[in-house]
């Protein structure tokens, strides 16, 4: 059987105190060591730019406007590929790249 995830990578200290409610999972992101976020209701998959920049992953162009969860707009440029792996998981995914400080 496959799975499609949708991943989203977060700074814990940016979520709202109540995560609770959270579907996060301890795995890697190509590697590095990562925090993530499955969330079943996102349209597509989402990388911080500080997490990307820091850990060198290799970024591509692709410019698109992304409305979040709240109602707003925001913009990205770029996107890159992520092999993420969760207990054993391995799933090559493209994330858009996008400010979540």
């Amino acid at each position: 059987m496959k799975y499609q995830l949708r991943v989203l990578t977060l700074k814990l200290d940016s979520l709202e105190k109540d995560t609770t409610c959270l579907m996060t999972f301890e795995g890697t992101a190509s590697g590095t060591p990562a925090s993530i976020l499955v969330d079943s209701g996102a349209s597509h998959c989402f990388i911080d730019a500080e997490f990307a920049q820091t850990h060198g992953f290799a970024h591509r162009p692709s410019k698109s406007l992304v409305t979040l969860a709240d109602g707003q707009q925001a913009s990205t440029t770029t996107k890159c590929n992520v092999r993420i792996r969760i207990q054993g998981h391995v799933s090559e995914i493209d994330c858009f790249v996008l400010d979540m400080a």
